[in-house]
């Protein structure tokens, strides 16, 4: 008679809670966006136009996070000088002092300035004469030398006036002046007053020929 053999058979698998080391919301990331840019320069130079300013996403939301909520470019209007209006010439700051020319016996310096905005539509002109300035300085006394001698000096040169022509070839002058003459035998000033150079601040602009536009046919004839 044969005979049946019985195995038991343990489970083949276990299972347990746990915790886990990561939890979800920590994969939760929000978007954010980066700080606005400043804003552009107005789109008209007269009158009423727009300007615009801008952002970027510089972190994107992950798994559940927030998204971003908003645009990316934000325009708004702005407002120039009336079109048309007069406007006058305005100058910029003033430059800070150049040396003195003499250290003794009373010398010169100057300082400059240049036009920002030139006059438009009938407003007053910048005088050029208001683009420099000079002033003294040094003024205590010299002590002359073994044989008395005190030689003449110039000043130094002026800053390049503006070019004679708004187009085109031009000059462009600068000034200088005496401010200690010659004594006691001393040696005499040479030079010029004044030196001139060529200058183009930009190229005169060609206009080619043009036609206004046709007027109305005329009635047929009969």
């Amino acid at each position: 008679m044969s005979q049946e053999l019985l195995v038991e058979v343990g489970a083949l698998e276990e299972s347990d809670s746990c915790e886990p080391s990561v939890t979800c919301a920590s994969l939760n990331v929000d978007c954010e966006f980066g700080h606005w840019t400043s804003w552009s320069a107005c789109s008209v130079t007269c009158g009423t136009g727009q300007r615009y300013h801008t952002r970027t996403v510089i972190v994107h939301a992950q798994a559940s996070g927030h998204r971003c909520d908003g645009g990316m470019e934000e325009v708004q209007s702005c407002t120039m000088e009336p079109c048309g209006a007069a406007r006058d010439c305005s100058y910029t700051e003033w430059s800070t002092w150049s040396d003195c020319s003499r250290n003794c016996g009373g010398g010169h310096r100057s300082r400059s300035r240049d036009v920002w905005r030139t006059a438009k539509n009938g407003g007053a002109e910048c005088p050029e004469a208001d683009l420099e300035e000079t002033g003294v300085c040094n003024t205590q006394d010299c002590i002359a030398n073994a044989w008395g001698k005190i030689d003449c000096t110039w000043s130094t040169w002026s800053s390049w006036r503006s070019c004679s022509t708004s187009c085109g070839m031009g000059e462009a002058r600068r000034t200088r002046i005496i401010v200690q003459q010659a004594a006691h035998s001393g040696q005499p000033c040479s030079g010029f007053y004044q030196e001139f150079r060529k200058c183009q601040d930009k190229p005169c602009e060609q206009k080619d020929c043009q036609f206004s536009a046709w007027e109305y046919w005329s009635s047929c004839s009969d």
